[in-house]
């Protein structure tokens, strides 16, 4: 029985070491591989969501540049991701900080932006609707 307890904590230091081991091996460089050149480009409708935004009332432009490092980052791994998943759509969102932007005006924006996208999905689903029945 003292042997099982052992053989199960080795067991389980292993699956932890493994685990430590594998996010210290984590090297946004190796974690896709796509060409130096590549564009990728989100399958939401930016033009479209920035207008409805805009119609609403609220200050937003559309922009081609993410910014750096994690945020450019994090775009492009959940664009690359979206490129073998045709039913996937991927969209970042800079907020401006609380000082700019309170509070109650952010939550007021998700919710706008939410409701936006998901015009955006029923008009693209009404569309491949009418392109399947023609």
């Amino acid at each position: 029985e003292e042997e099982e307890e052992e053989e199960e904590e080795e067991e389980e230091g292993k699956v932890e070491n493994e685990r430590e081991s594998n996010l210290e091996s984590l090297d946004p460089d190796h974690l896709i591989r796509m060409p130096v050149n590549a564009r990728l480009e989100s399958k939401v409708d930016v033009s479209q969501l920035v207008l409805d935004l805009k119609s609403k009332g609220f200050q937003v432009r559309e922009s081609s540049d993410p910014g750096r490092f994690v945020c450019n980052y994090l775009y492009f791994s959940s664009l690359a991701l979206c490129c073998s998943r045709p039913n996937w759509r991927s969209l970042f969102v800079h907020i401006p900080v609380l000082e700019v932007s309170p509070l109650e005006e952010q939550v007021s924006f998700a919710k706008e932006l939410i409701g936006c996208i998901l015009k955006g999905v029923d008009r693209e689903k009404a569309e491949s609707r009418r392109e399947r029945s023609a």
